[in-house]
């Protein structure tokens, strides 16, 4: 996640409570109109913001460390695809077999791409291999990571932990998307700060010096 993006958000965090914190020092002077714009409410909104925040941050931390487990579950599977191919060459397979083996060897192996569509692909092709093995007379083995079992094991291990990310994913965008509304111009903290600053323009004057204050908290918020 971008850390300026980040760091954006703390500040208007921060000028939110300034600004809080000045209307609570002008006591009863402080009046609006709507319920929506007394300090409780302001408060409300400054509290539901800095959980959003939190979660959010919460959220990307678990994100991460999903990607990094996959990217862990995914480590052994090249060199064992290198040692099941080896494995059917030694055990003289039928060459149609080895022949579509290396095909699925070498997309696996050729699949460079980090993103979620390429170790999709990657798993996909693992499991070709494996249905193709299962078919296979003459495949034995000793070493169980080679085993049909364990290479089913290798897949679902993978399967899992790619599945994990795309929760996280999903989590994190909806978390976004909830921080964006909690912030944003249309309900979230930037709408209610035009609208507190609209009104003590309208009790101080837009060329007072108390106005020109308040127009120095709420910049970053508008």
């Amino acid at each position: 996640m971008d850390r300026q993006h980040e760091t954006g958000h703390a500040a208007r965090s921060a000028a939110f409570d300034e600004l809080i914190a000045y209307v609570q020092n002008m006591g009863p002077t402080y009046n609006p109109p709507t319920s929506d714009l007394t300090v409780e409410a302001l408060q409300q909104k400054a509290t539901t913001a800095s959980q959003i925040q939190k979660q959010l941050a919460t959220n990307n931390a678990l994100y991460k460390m999903a990607k990094t487990n996959r990217n862990e579950a995914f480590k052994p599977i090249n060199s064992t695809v290198r040692q099941v191919l080896d494995l059917t060459q030694a055990l003289g397979i039928n060459h149609g077999t080895v022949e579509q083996m290396k095909s699925i060897t070498s997309s696996i192996l050729g699949t460079k791409r980090l993103s979620q569509q390429g170790m999709d692909a990657r798993l996909d092709n693992l499991n070709q291999m494996i249905e193709l093995l299962k078919n296979v007379d003459g495949y034995i083995t000793n070493r169980d990571h080679l085993k049909i079992e364990g290479l089913e094991t290798l897949a679902s291990n993978i399967k899992i932990a790619a599945d994990d990310v795309v929760r996280k994913e999903t989590v994190l965008i909806e978390t976004r998307r909830n921080r964006q509304k909690a912030f944003g111009k249309d309900e979230g903290l930037t709408a209610i700060t035009r609208r507190v600053k609209a009104y003590l323009k309208s009790l101080m004057g837009a060329r007072s010096n108390d106005y020109k204050q308040v127009v120095r908290i709420t910049k970053v918020l508008t």
